[in-house]
């Protein structure tokens, strides 16, 4: 049988062996959760980024209903304005009738 000596050789081999692995092993675990580290903060800055976007096109939202209300407001004021236009068009035509007829009668006395 192996002497205690003998069979401590081989053991410590596996020992540095497994301790070999267990570091590599712990190395990986490091950069993995280096890497996940950086995804949370990336996806922390893209949340940011994506809210102030949010706000943003929020704001043109706003902006563009404002410019929309404000597009009706002219085209009524637009609209009042042809028709006061025709009102005053109509009061000029049967003005000049007028003065037409008070002319062709001042012609005829």
């Amino acid at each position: 049988e192996k002497t205690l000596a003998e069979e401590r050789g081989p053991r410590l081999d596996e020992t540095r062996r497994l301790n070999a692995l267990l570091r590599g092993k712990e190395k990986e675990v490091d950069k993995l959760q280096g890497n996940l580290k950086q995804a949370i903060i990336d996806s922390r800055k893209m949340q940011e980024q994506m809210d102030s976007t949010s706000l943003l096109i929020e704001a043109k939202v706003l902006e563009m209903e404002s410019f929309t209300e404000l597009m009706r407001d002219m085209q009524d004021q637009i609209g009042d304005a042809k028709d006061s236009i025709e009102e005053k068009n109509e009061e000029v035509s049967n003005l000049t009738a007028t003065a037409k007829r008070l002319e062709d009668e001042l012609r005829e006395t």
